[in-house]
Parts: C-alpha cells; sequence; structure tokens
C-alpha cells in the first residue's frame, strides 16, 4: 500500500513536538509525499484524502488521533516525542529510519475496539456517540464514595462501594485500569475490563468480560453528591442523582500501523520492565 497524502497530528505548543514536525515535514517532502497539519486543539474531519495519520507526541496525543481518525477509516502511525510512549510503535528519535520501512509497504495494521458511551438523565440523552480508546470511568464529583450498580448484556452483574469503576479495552488495559489493580490484557481478545477504584469490600475485585452493553449507574446518598464519568482522561460530563451511562463496543475501530517487527510482549517487558526483579 503506497500512502500519497499524510497528516500530521501533533501538540505544537510542545518544543519537542514542533521540532519533531518540522523534521517530519521535511521528511516528507523530500519524499514527494503530500502532507497537512492538524492540532490536537481541534476536532474537524481529517483533510480529504488523507491514507494515513501520523501522530507526533506521547499516548494522550495518540487517543485524541486514534478517535479523531477512526470515524474516517484512517490507519493511524504513532510516532513518540513523550515520555512513557507505550502505544507507539515509533521512537521520533530515529523515525526516518522505520518511516522508510513502513512507506515500502514494510508494516502491519492491527485494530482496535473502541467504546461507544451514551450519558442518560433520567431518559433524556445528555451527550451521545462519545468515542473512548482507551476506557470509560466513574469516579466521585467530590469527596465522598459511592456506589455504582451495574447491568451487563441486561442481567444485574454487581454493586460497587468505592471511588469509582474503570470500563477499559484491552488497548485501555496497560493504562489507568492497570494502576487501579486491573489486568494486563492482549490486543484483539474481544474483551472488556472492569476495573473498581479502591473498593470498600475484599471481594470486589477486576473482571474480565466478553464485550457488551455495560450500564453504569451512580447511587448516591445525598442529593448534593455527584460523579465525574471521563472519556480517555480528556473528555468529562458531570452525573447527578437519576443519571447512566451506557458502554457498547463502537462501530468504528481504530486501526494502528506498526513497523513490521514490532512486538507487544516484548514493548511491554521494554517499557514497563515486566517482569523484572
Amino acid at each position: 500500500m503506497a500512502f500519497k497524502r499524510i497528516t500530521i497530528h501533533c501538540n505544537t505548543e510542545k518544543r519537542a513536538g514542533r521540532d519533531l514536525v518540522r523534521r517530519m515535514s521535511a521528511y516528507l517532502k523530500n519524499k514527494k509525499i503530500a502532507a497537512d497539519m492538524c492540532s490536537v486543539y481541534e476536532d474537524a474531519p481529517l483533510p480529504a484524502g488523507t491514507d494515513l495519520l501520523i501522530s507526533l507526541g506521547g499516548d494522550g496525543t495518540l487517543l485524541h488521533a486514534a478517535r479523531r481518525a477512526a470515524v474516517q477509516g484512517v490507519p493511524v502511525l504513532a510516532v513518540n516525542s513523550g515520555t512513557l510512549g507505550f502505544l507507539a510503535g515509533v521512537e521520533g528519535t530515529n523515525f526516518e529510519k522505520e518511516l522508510d520501512k513502513i512507506l515500502s509497504g514494510k508494516f502491519y495494521k492491527t485494530e482496535r475496539t473502541l467504546l461507544s458511551v451514551n450519558i442518560f438523565n433520567e431518559n433524556a440523552l445528555v451527550a451521545g456517540n462519545l468515542t473512548a480508546v482507551n476506557e470509560c470511568v466513574l469516579k466521585p464529583g467530590g469527596i465522598r464514595a459511592f456506589t455504582v450498580a451495574i447491568d451487563y448484556k441486561h442481567h444485574k452483574l454487581n454493586e460497587y462501594f468505592g471511588d469509582g469503576i474503570i470500563v477499559a479495552t484491552p488497548t485501555g488495559s496497560t493504562a489507568y485500569s492497570l494502576a487501579a489493580g486491573g489486568p494486563i490484557v492482549a490486543p484483539g481478545t474481544g474483551t472488556f475490563v472492569l476495573t473498581p477504584i479502591c473498593p470498600h469490600t475484599l471481594s470486589q475485585r477486576p473482571m474480565v468480560l466478553p464485550q457488551g452493553r455495560i450500564v453504569l449507574t451512580p447511587r448516591f446518598k445525598r442529593a448534593e453528591d455527584m460523579a465525574i464519568v471521563s472519556l480517555d482522561g480528556q473528555n468529562s460530563f458531570t452525573l447527578h442523582t437519576g443519571s447512566r451511562v451506557e458502554i457498547e463496543p463502537s462501530k468504528h475501530k481504530a486501526v494502528f500501523i506498526f513497523p513490521e517487527k514490532y512486538d507487544y510482549f516484548e514493548n511491554l517487558y521494554r517499557k514497563f520492565k515486566w517482569g523484572k526483579r
């Protein structure tokens, strides 16, 4: 597959991002490939004809890029100029070498499940068709713990009392969910991870479930209590009594491009020091 029009997605407010954009732009110009620019601070459709979106930055930049590209079916290549950059297949320090290979067809594509989120107040839709790559998090809007009732595929699953709940995709299993004690789930497993945040009983543990409809209903002790629903840590909404959050697999997929020799488990070992003593 030959890429004819590439859009560079970046955060130009960061110096490392600006420097890398200049290098990347010069590289693509030398290759005689049409290139456009877009910012993490905009959500407009990608330029017409874009057949590859290159995300320059860290994992946060990539999450924004992946949500934006998925709607148009455009694949994303992540080039890391951040700190960890776990989701990136290419490091910014030597992107030219890897990108040479990718542009010559030495790469592979992988699809990642996204979350589709709808937020209701009673029966009124407050915000709909929201997308998350990593996770949907329900957490307190103040200092008080609260109860979350969970319905899974129209069956009562459980009630968790604590500091909230995380519903993560396999991609997001290595993010907030992992920090909260959830398991690492390999991409492509067709599952969701349900991870309670600081539950007030030891019997409430993380669960791995086949992908399906999940409804989160917060229950508060006081009328003035509230909760926050957060998507990928980048978009948030306030929930009051009578609200609920409905989560399903999105009809869109995030398509990531990786170098031919990229290894997910080697990446775990190298960047997370997985298994080291």
